[in-house]
């Protein structure tokens, strides 16, 4: 089944100023105009990623990169509504998936390349959802001041493709963005 998103443009969500805050910084009327001027040159760079993305790895549903407190940033394969659905959503299952596996290293979620932690770190490395055929991975996107989340559904490839993708896919991103 194809999703005719992924046919059509790419959706870069246009957050009011009040939103939410530039990473690092506080709401003010400096901050905001970061913020705005900050989240369109995170789309601007990472949809081509995206796009990317969406050509490499087959199956693909969605493609999702949200800040980690749930407002989205740019999106492959979903629609406006959709978009801040998904980024909520992916806040709170990695919230809830932090907050369950506790701060006691043996308890943290294995590493993965994309989300490597630094030593002592037991962030989350990623979240896995399984739905019928469809597969969701929510990987961060660690960056120097914030992270931010990526969010992959699929349904046919297996997941180790999916996480190979991803992985590399939020690589990418990083570097850009670092």
């Amino acid at each position: 089944m194809t999703n005719p998103a992924l046919d059509g443009d790419a959706v870069v969500v246009p957050l009011n100023a009040h939103e939410r805050h530039a990473p690092g910084e506080e709401l003010d009327s400096v901050g905001a105009d970061s913020w705005e001027a900050w989240s369109a040159a995170v789309a601007e760079l990472v949809q081509p990623m995206l796009d990317d993305l969406s050509s490499s790895l087959p199956g693909l549903q969605s493609a999702l990169l949200s800040t980690a407190d749930g407002f989205g940033l740019c999106a492959r394969g979903l629609d406006d509504t959709t978009v801040r659905r998904v980024s909520s959503m992916a806040s709170s299952m990695t919230s809830l998936a932090s907050a369950a596996t506790g701060p006691e290293p043996h308890l943290a979620a294995p590493s993965h390349s994309a989300a490597e932690p630094t030593d002592g770190d037991t962030s989350l490395a990623l979240v896995t959802l399984v739905h019928g055929a469809s597969i969701t991975v929510v990987l961060p996107v660690r960056l120097p001041n914030d992270d931010l989340l990526l969010s992959v559904t699929v349904s046919g490839p297996t997941l180790g493709s999916l996480l190979h993708h991803a992985e590399l896919t939020s690589d990418r991103i990083r570097a850009a963005l670092s």
